[in-house]
């Protein structure tokens, strides 16, 4: 694990007060404490406040990226180690984290530059050299790989992460003795070394010596019990000396360690044709191709199997897709054909056995070289997004806390934030942030004893609750009966209204307060929010929305007009926007509310997820992890499940 490379300091501390009172070096130790168990969400608000104090200090940027690296925000982590580099550009651990992130975003040209970085200014660490090692072996630069492992066993002759490595590499220049000869170097210095059993293992495999090699692995297995792809090997090993019951076995093993790896439901798939249980042999590819929609061999098996079960759509979905990629791939010409006769379309099938036949001659003939077709993909089916969810439920359940350790696996719906609205914050939200003021919100409050504030999730009272807030808005609607004058009474009215679901109420008397009083913004503001409440409650009743949607995003345009400076009124009109699918739109609103007030988290999610939603992935994930960066940690769930 990538926690291994740092040593982390343990300290008990408490929490400080501002940002201008923080004690920097206590703050920064809770940081690293919070990140020590994993806290690291918590982690990452520590460091924020260092930073803000003291942004000219490398070690809290380095420290949030390590944060945003547990939870898999490699860009985010990316942007964090730059910015530390800025400030110290001689912190090995910041180039090593930088690598480590650029490999998971696909630039390891860039990582293996970052890595010979962090190799100057501490040559020695093991880390860094394997992860250079793995790197340079990936571009296929083995010369350079080799030079790096030779360089490092100088110093540390019998350091077996690297001679493993080295094994790696003479494999890749096919000196298979060689090879074996670095693992059992290794294995003679220290016999309980898994990973050389387990590479010997694959080698004697390859060279069709199965019982060595299923000795190999079982002492593999021994000394690692928790490596899913131990038991996936040895499966596949078993297999081949015909112990189908311990493979099964094995396989059943490795998916209940790591039920996310497709090659594993694959593999038992084909197990389980073989012993004739095609019914879960089907849910294995269905589970396999949910996880790796380009696995085609997978794909051919599934619309095979599917023909034998009479399922000929799936078939002939998967065979179009094949096709699509592979336009030349005979196989699937003729299998194709076959689905189509048995769905009673035969000129189809008669159309696709022809095609099947002119490509196999003219292949065979040397007039046509195979050519590969589109690459671009399909969505994955409701189906394949069903089996997936299921998967992240089972892997959540290691994840009972909302803000503790990797939360980016506890599953969230992928629903933008809501709207800023009045109310007293509830107190399950699990958030308690700064919000922005107002002065006339600060005045009316005064005036009517009332501690409202901005929030997106209100506190709704419930049973007696419920009826004393509904026989006190009573109250307040008899006094306005009797001095409609007053400007105090009427707003509190209105906000009471619309907390205890009136809403049109609330238009009503919020418009009312903006076209006959001074400083008309805050109450257009307000009205927008009650006009966007009537329409999610229309949503929610399953009827037309009529012109509520509108007329919200009329009074925020409203508002906006003589309040251009409060960024709340921005963000609800982008909000609005957003629910009109009016895309552009809302994206502009969200920067405005973003320039005015440059922690406002929920813009930069809901601008994020406008992003993924129009393929821009890039920008999506900046703005999730920035979003994730200021609080919401949902956002680094949707960063690991749509972001990529």
């Amino acid at each position: 694990m990538l926690k291994r490379t740092f040593t982390l300091t343990l300290l008990v501390c408490w929490f400080g007060l501002t940002p201008a009172q923080i004690n920097t070096t206590r703050m920064l130790d809770m940081g690293r404490n919070a990140v020590y168990f994993e806290d690291y969400i918590v982690a990452i608000q520590y460091f924020n406040q260092v930073i803000k104090a003291k942004p000219y200090l490398a070690e809290p940027y380095f420290w949030r990226a390590y944060a945003k690296l547990c939870l898999e925000d490699w860009q985010g982590a990316a942007k964090d180690c730059s910015s530390a580099l800025e400030i110290n550009p001689f912190l090995p651990k910041a180039y090593y984290c930088r690598a480590y992130a650029e490999n998971q975003t696909g630039y390891p040209e860039a990582a293996v530059e970052d890595l010979r970085q962090a190799n100057r200014f501490e040559p020695g660490n093991i880390h860094t050299n394997q992860l250079l090692i793995d790197d340079l072996v990936h571009l296929k630069r083995y010369e350079e790989a080799l030079q790096v492992c030779d360089s490092f066993l100088v110093s540390y002759p019998l350091y077996s992460a690297i001679r493993l490595q080295r094994s790696q590499l003479m494999l890749a220049f096919q000196d298979t003795t060689q090879a074996l000869e670095e693992l059992n170097i290794v294995l003679k210095a220290n016999p309980n070394q898994d990973m050389a059993y387990a590479q010997r293992a694959v080698i004697a495999y390859e060279q069709k010596r199965y019982k060595e090699a299923l000795s190999d692995m079982d002492q593999a297995v021994k000394r690692a019990p928790r490596r899913a792809d131990y038991f996936g090997n040895r499966a596949i090993m078993r297999m081949q000396v015909n112990d189908l019951r311990g493979a099964m076995q094995d396989f059943d093993q490795a998916v209940e360690l790591d039920n996310k790896q497709a090659a594993n439901y694959f593999n038992r798939a084909l197990l389980r044709i073989q012993i004739g249980d095609d019914n879960r042999a089907a849910e294995d590819l269905n589970t396999c191709l949910a996880l790796a929609p380009d696995h085609y061999t997978a794909r051919l098996q599934r619309a095979l199997l599917q023909t034998q079960l009479g399922d000929y759509q799936t078939a002939l979905t998967d065979y179009d897709r094949i096709l699509t990629r592979y336009p030349d791939f005979v196989p699937a010409w003729y299998g194709r054909s076959e689905v189509k006769r048995k769905l009673r379309d035969r000129t189809g099938a008669e159309r696709d056995r022809y095609q099947a036949q002119v490509i196999e001659q003219e292949i065979m003939s040397g007039k046509r070289k195979e050519r590969q077709g589109n690459d671009s993909g399909e969505p994955l089916s409701a189906e394949a997004h069903a089996t997936l969810q299921a998967l992240d439920r089972k892997d959540a359940d290691r994840y009972k806390s909302e803000i503790r350790g990797q939360v980016q696996y506890k599953e969230v719906l992928i629903d933008p934030m809501g709207i800023f609205t009045l109310g007293i914050p509830d107190s399950s939200d699990g958030r308690f942030r700064h919000t922005l003021a107002h002065r006339q919100l600060d005045s009316l409050n005064k005036a009517c004893a009332t501690a409202w504030t901005f929030c997106i999730r209100p506190y709704r009272p419930e049973g007696d609750e419920a009826a004393q807030a509904l026989r006190q808005t009573a109250v307040l609607a008899a006094r306005l009966q009797a001095d409609s004058s007053r400007r105090t009474l009427r707003w509190e009215y209105a906000v009471r209204s619309s907390l205890t679901g009136d809403n049109s109420t609330a238009v009503r008397e919020m418009t009312y307060l903006a076209e006959h009083h001074g400083q008309p913004g805050f109450y257009y503001f307000l009205a927008g929010n009650a006009h966007m409440q009537k329409a999610q409650e229309s949503v929610l009743a399953d009827e037309p929305g009529g012109e509520d949607l509108p007329a919200a995003i009329r009074d925020y345009q409203l508002a906006a007009h003589y309040e251009p400076d409060f960024a709340y009124i921005y963000y609800n009109l982008g909000c609005a926007q957003l629910s009109a699918h009016q895309f552009s739109h809302a994206v502009e609103s969200f920067s405005q509310a973003i320039r005015l007030y440059g922690e406002l988290a929920e813009a930069y999610y809901n601008r994020g997820l406008i992003y993924l939603y129009q393929g821009r992935k890039e920008a999506g994930r900046d703005d999730l992890s920035r979003a994730g960066e200021l609080g919401l940690h949902g956002a680094y769930n949707i960063i690991r499940r749509y972001g990529r």
